[in-house]
């Protein structure tokens, strides 16, 4: 009885296991399928971008403009943009940490105030 309880036991656990390992096989293909169509879509757009650019070059060329300039500088200026932005995002973090110390030190003061003050009324009433 203990033989047969355990062969199954171990035949409820290799059904588990298997059952497992299919949601597993799903779930990665799954994965791997939508990972798939990003890369596919991003290489399309990049494509795309790409034969843009060399139909820009042409017309440039054509124009008699040096199109490595134009998109050099086209990148210098979104990366200037970038940076810009980082730079604001960063001074408001660091204006918003100052006010944020200056109002905890201004309520410390105003407590350090009012114990001199009461400290200062005690002596008094102790004096008179």
């Amino acid at each position: 009885a203990n033989l047969e309880r355990c062969d199954a036991d171990d035949a409820a656990a290799h059904r588990h296991d298997v059952r497992r390992l299919l949601n597993l096989k799903t779930a990665t293909e799954s994965a791997f399928d939508q990972l798939s169509i990003f890369v596919d879509a991003k290489r399309s757009a990049h494509t795309a971008k790409k034969i843009s650019q060399r139909q820009e070059a042409v017309a440039l060329l054509a124009s008699g403009v040096n199109p490595h300039a134009v998109f050099r500088g086209r990148d210098e200026g979104r990366r200037v943009s970038r940076a810009k932005k980082v730079n604001a995002e960063s001074h408001e973090a660091r204006v918003a940490h100052i006010r944020q110390r200056l109002v905890r030190e201004e309520a410390l003061h105003r407590k350090d105030k009012d114990a001199d003050r009461a400290r200062h009324e005690h002596l008094e009433h102790i004096a008179n």
